[in-house]
């Protein structure tokens, strides 16, 4: 295991005096011989789970398949394999995990079908755990309506909000993005088109305690910045603000008083790093600080906890793409 403490001064207040020095401790979770990257984190009852995809390379694999791993305690970095969800023919792509309104984990994986390099199709699938958190089903595809579905839909991750599952459906050759609900985690309903140029892709929804919805997207075509959306229920009228930053594996939680946290691939042209940006709900975010990281990285996932937030991501610049968790002081 490898432990780094970086000491970091973070401008932002997160219930302490602004300005004020944080720590970030960084550790190494998982590394493999095989390229283990895009990452989930959740607390379940007394576990903390991290979810990621590991296969042969980074993309055109058939061999890709979801890791699910559980631990009691984070600072002891004694992670335990709950499952490792695959499916024949299918590369099972960025798990996400969230908890149903019935006491279960839903995990939401990508299904992406190959011949050799080319992209056949995408077909979004999901699993769910037992009410204890140590076994899962075997993923079977979302339902999507026959007026809004192609065979390249993606629905990257969803949010649970008053017994219903949000999230943004991703359309490659359609170059388009729409919000989908459900509540299930199976069936999805069409909610409206969010209206967004660029070939939007992986975005993340969130709530704030007044139910306004917001939704952070990744776009990768024209100008390529992320844009930060938000709706007011039933969350058909969208009001975009364009960023100053390009976007990889994205996600994002509002903290009170309505400063946000951003995680994304930062983009420089001396090579990638996973970083944190500050930010508000308007829409104007700054980076904050740069992790450990480099080369092939990103997919961050965060989880607020009373006196620190983890971020879970995974990075190559240690060789090995391989699975990283950082505490940062609140």
């Amino acid at each position: 295991m490898r432990y780094l403490i970086i000491p970091v001064v973070l401008f932002i207040n997160l219930n302490l005096s602004f300005g004020q020095e944080r720590s970030i401790a960084v550790s190494k979770i998982y590394a493999s011989e095989r390229h283990d990257a895009f990452t989930s984190l959740i607390k379940f009852k007394e576990y903390y789970y991290c979810a990621f995809r590991s296969g042969e390379h980074h993309v055109y694999g058939k061999d890709g398949g979801s890791m699910i791993l559980r631990t009691t305690d984070v600072d002891n970095n004694n992670w335990q394999q709950v499952d490792y969800l695959t499916k024949s023919g299918v590369d099972l792509r960025d798990p996400k995990l969230s908890i149903t309104p019935d006491g279960r984990i839903m995990a939401l994986v990508g299904g992406s079908t190959y011949e050799q390099k080319e992209l056949l199709g995408m077909q979004t699938q999901v699993s769910f755990s037992d009410t204890k958190g140590s076994r899962f089903s075997q993923p079977q595809p979302i339902v999507v309506p026959d007026e809004v579905r192609t065979n390249f839909d993606w629905l990257w991750s969803v949010t649970w909000h008053h017994d219903n599952a949000y999230g943004v459906l991703s359309q490659r050759k359609a170059k388009t993005s729409k919000l989908v609900k459900s509540s299930d985690g199976i069936h999805y309903e069409f909610v409206c088109d969010l209206g967004l140029d660029g070939r939007p892709n992986e975005a993340r929804v969130r709530f704030d305690e007044a139910d306004r919805m917001y939704i952070l997207h990744r776009r990768e075509e024209a100008d390529q910045k992320g844009c930060w959306g938000w709706s007011d229920a039933p969350y058909v009228d969208w009001t975009w603000q364009q960023l100053a930053h390009r976007l990889g594996g994205p996600d994002f939680i509002i903290l009170p008083g309505g400063a946000v946290l951003a995680g994304s691939r930062i983009y420089h042209d001396t090579g990638n790093k996973v970083g944190i940006l500050y930010g508000d709900i308007s829409g104007i975010f700054n980076e904050v600080v740069e992790l450990p990281s480099g080369g092939d990285c990103s997919y961050p996932s965060f989880l607020v906890e009373p006196n620190r937030i983890l971020m879970s991501y995974y990075s190559s610049h240690e060789g090995t793409a391989d699975i990283y968790l950082a505490q940062i002081q609140r």
